[in-house]
């Protein structure tokens, strides 16, 4: 079962309108048609692709590519659009569609990682803008999306053999788990919230305990992480002991 939506629902009126321009009034009142649908279509708001309730892995590449897209190709039409229909289908990964979570949570990870300030363009525009705070109910969300990935392949279970875990790119899910969840603590303690930052860094420090013991980590061996703070993902390839490789 696919959940979704193409990327432009106005995209497939204006083909049926462009056909009905060139049977009715033929070949060039169709070209004329079908380039105003393109126009109009670009205008359309942000959709997010029909995704998959198993394929967790393509739903990552679709997402990201129709995010990274509208960013950085279709800027012109803003991101305001996005935050909110992405924040519904974490809702929905968090619910029914636990495929979707890494996509969605590294989505909320790489465009909504700052809180947004509206910000006028050079035409006058309101536009949103990231600013230098961390978004912290963006990136919980992001922590949750993440959280239910790991369950989703089973990251964490003693049972998960090697193959398994590294097919379902379980230590990145880590990885970024730790990442987000780190950032997070350090920010509510920032503004004071020392019981809030506490219950993180007590989740955080669990499940690093817990990724130390599958039998991944155990074949793995000491690679000098010795707190969520040290993990990274080279070490796996490149030891500490040969230096940095970059």
């Amino acid at each position: 079962m696919a959940y979704g939506y193409s990327r432009c629902l106005f995209w497939h009126v204006a083909v049926l309108c462009a056909i009905s321009a060139f049977s009715a009034a033929g070949a060039k009142a169709g070209v004329i048609a079908l380039a105003a649908s393109v126009a109009f279509a670009r205008c359309a708001a942000w959709e997010p692709p029909a995704l998959s309730d198993t394929d967790e892995f393509n739903n990552q590449e679709l997402l990201q590519q129709s995010l990274f897209e509208r960013y950085y190709h279709d800027a012109d039409l803003g991101f305001d659009d996005v935050g909110p229909k992405l924040r519904n289908l974490a809702a929905l990964a968090l619910s029914s569609l636990p495929a979707a979570a890494f996509g969605v949570g590294n989505g909320l990870y790489h465009f909504f990682f700052y809180t947004m300030h509206s910000l006028l363009d050079a035409d006058g525009k309101s536009r949103l803008a990231p600013g230098s705070m961390l978004a912290i109910e963006d990136q919980t969300l992001a922590a949750a999306l993440f959280r239910a990935s790991l369950h989703f392949t089973r990251c964490l279970e003693q049972s998960l053999d090697l193959q398994a875990f590294l097919m379902g790119l379980c230590q990145q899910k880590l990885a970024m788990f730790f990442l987000v969840q780190t950032e997070i603590g350090t920010a509510l303690s920032a503004l004071g919230d020392l019981r809030s930052s506490a219950k993180v860094f007590r989740e955080v420090d669990s499940v690093f305990k817990t990724m130390k013991s599958v039998p991944y980590h155990v074949m793995l061996g000491d690679v000098g992480w010795k707190s969520p703070v040290h993990v990274a993902l080279n070490d796996e390839l490149y030891p500490r002991s040969f230096g940095a490789v970059w």
